[in-house]
């Protein structure tokens, strides 16, 4: 009995030290740091060399990334991808998963790597391959490694290096070593309330910088952020120049040397004429009794908006190059340089004075005046200048008028090439919430508890752009569907029974819906008494925001709605209860609503206004407070009574 009770002893010892095997202490360690998190990454190491060679500089990045799966659903997380292009050359690329065996790691090393094409039409200079692979076998407790080197084949495309990912981090290292007589600077952004050990030390005839973090928490992704270019953590480096037998050569550092590097790819277009005579016989055709410069622009400007179709792809430096403007008009087609380039050539030969303009867009945080090398703009615009006053022309989209700036350069700089040794560099404005406009006026009636009304609603600025290029998709039998939908009133009743469009694809003027409509059973009849919410556009009322929102709200521009509602008093009812009149206004968003009775109608009127392209996170308490205000006005009820 004693022989089989050891026995016994020895198999359950036996079976729970299998159980502790199954997971190695390092899981049981960051599963019990991060319990919801589906992975950490254990190392993040990227090591550069810049060093001088024959032919310049030699840029060498060393990329080493460990990953420990954290869940049961480890797989989900097996494809990984990387990329490369002509400025940033991949190479010894190597990848594997780490299975844990109940003692150690055993490694299965990927030899199928897959290439193709990568387009990304949020930049300009794009020739990018993406490099797919999956890492086999992974489950709860395993790790992947992947490492490459990047050679990078112009010294002005450094990459930034970001400090913070979408999981938690347990050792980020980013080093540099460089060669004494190479100048570099470095530009650091978000970093404030982050902590990062840095360190510089020289060894030999080079220079190491080193910077360190641990323990780093996730970022969080949430709907209707800024970019993460505006929140993580990251260090953008540069190199300003390095000697050559006893000469300094300039790569960066300054806005001037930007330009010119800029100037020097374009200069052809400053230069050289490339007004094909079926480009002047358009343009004249375009332009023939007109005096006006600024009618001039605008009927060139409408031309290429419509005819020169928007398409990105580019490959090395012609993602920098615009394409000759016969080339565009013989294609139609083009990306944001190539419609500037045409644009350009057409503008000059109607006689304005125009120019190649770089901006970033609002994706980028970035400045001329704070960093000057590529990462600072990823778009092309042109600029035009009559009399002093600067018109910011972007040709890739329809419906724009000359003096509407793109929603999404909006705030940003503009570096405006004058020619071989001037530029200037300008702020854009934000568009005013006024010029963003969506009014609804609507004569409304009571037919037994039906509401039936008409109504004309005029939209413009960016609003209209958004409903033209969306119009433009639909056929005719779903055109009416859409209008349903934005303008829908009361409840899901609403029904449009006609409706009339005027200034349909007009580029300059508002366009309106003229529209009757019936909203069945809305009025509620209780004890002799009628109660009607003249609240009836539900939608607009923003959200209010979660406690534990951790980034800004961003909106793509500044608007405001206005609600005009006009109801006729029934014959046998009077009015016996109006709500109150509601005032809420404040630097960045307004709320009014007003209520009175003249003669036989109620008179409603209310807008709500948004002068902000963001909510600051310390501005999500007076936000929500002001969202609640809106919310309990949109509660209030008529009261009629029977006569």
């Amino acid at each position: 009995m004693k022989k089989h009770y050891t026995l016994l002893l020895t198999l359950v010892f036996s079976l729970i030290t299998i159980i502790a095997q199954d997971h190695s202490e390092e899981l049981n360690f960051f599963h019990e740091k991060y319990p919801n998190e589906n992975l950490v990454i254990i190392s993040h190491v990227e090591e550069i060399d810049i060093s001088k060679s024959k032919n310049g500089l030699q840029i060498t990045i060393k990329f080493n990334e460990e990953k420990l799966y954290l869940q049961d659903n480890a797989n989900l997380f097996s494809e990984e991808k990387i990329s490369g292009s002509s400025f940033h050359k991949l190479s010894e690329i190597k990848a594997s998963s780490l299975i844990f065996n109940g003692k150690n790691y055993k490694e299965q090393k990927i030899n199928n790597f897959n290439e193709k094409d990568k387009l990304d039409n949020a930049i300009f200079h794009d020739d990018v391959k993406e490099i797919s692979f999956y890492y086999p076998n992974l489950n709860k407790g395993s790790k992947s490694n992947l490492s490459y080197t990047t050679s990078i084949t112009d010294p002005r495309f450094l990459t930034s290096f970001f400090f913070q990912e979408y999981y938690p981090i347990n050792e980020v290292t980013y080093k540099m070593t460089v060669d004494k007589d190479i100048n570099i600077g470095f530009k650091e952004f978000n970093t404030d309330n982050f902590k990062i050990e840095h360190t510089v030390e020289e060894k030999k005839n080079k220079k190491i910088y080193t910077w360190k973090s641990t323990h780093v928490p996730k970022t969080e992704s949430e709907s209707n952020a800024p970019s993460f270019f505006h929140s993580i953590p990251h260090i953008t480096p540069y190199i300003e120049s390095y000697s050559e037998n006893g000469q300094t050569i300039p790569i960066l550092g300054s806005t001037k040397k930007l330009y010119d590097w800029y100037y020097s790819l374009t200069k052809d277009f400053y230069e050289k004429n490339d007004t094909i005579p079926e480009i002047k016989s358009l343009i004249d055709s375009l332009i023939a009794d007109i005096n006006s410069d600024e009618e001039k622009l605008k009927v060139i400007y409408y031309w290429v908006q419509e005819n020169i179709k928007y398409v990105a792809f580019e490959s090395g430096l012609g993602g920098f190059i615009p394409r000759s403007a016969s080339s565009v008009y013989n294609k139609r087609f083009g990306d944001c340089k190539d419609n500037s380039s045409i644009l350009k050539e057409m503008l000059e030969y109607a006689g304005l004075n125009t120019y190649l303009t770089w901006v970033g867009t609002r994706r980028l945080p970035y400045s001329y005046s704070q960093i000057s090398t590529p990462v600072v703009d990823n778009h092309m615009i042109n600029t035009c200048i009559i009399d002093s006053n600067f018109y910011y022309l972007d040709a890739t989209g329809k419906y724009a008028t000359i003096d509407m700036i793109a929603s999404f350069i909006q705030d940003k700089e503009v570096l405006i090439g004058i020619d071989v040794d001037s530029f200037i560099v300008k702020k854009l404005p934000i568009t005013n919430a006024e010029r963003n406009y969506f009014n609804d006026t609507v004569a409304l009636e009571l037919n037994n508890l039906d509401l039936v009304g008409n109504g004309k609603y005029t939209v413009n600025g960016y609003p209209k752009i958004k409903i033209f290029n969306h119009l433009e998709t639909l056929k005719d039998d779903n055109i009416k569907k859409f209008y349903t939908i934005n303008l829908t009133k009361g409840n899901n009743k609403f029904i449009i029974n006609s409706f009339v469009e005027t200034n349909k694809f007009d580029y300059d003027k508002p366009f309106e819906l003229s529209y009757d409509f019936s909203v069945a059973s809305y009025a509620t009849l209780t004890d002799n008494h009628l109660y009607i919410n003249l609240n009836l556009h539900k939608d607009f009322i923003p959200k209010t925001i979660k406690k534990d929102r951790t980034h800004a709200i961003e909106q793509d521009y500044c608007y405001k709605k206005s609600y005009y509602y006009k109801l006729k008093i029934p014959e046998q009812y009077e009015v016996e209860y109006i709500p109150e009149n509601v005032h809420v206004n404040t630097k960045d968003f307004s709320f009014n609503l007003t209520y009175k009775v003249e003669g036989e109608y109620i008179i409603y009127e209310s807008s709500f206004k948004e002068e902000s392209l963001l909510i600051e996170k310390n501005q999500f308490l007076k936000w929500n407070k002001f969202i609640q205000q809106v919310q309990s006005a949109s509660k209030e009820v008529v009261v009629l009574k029977h006569k």
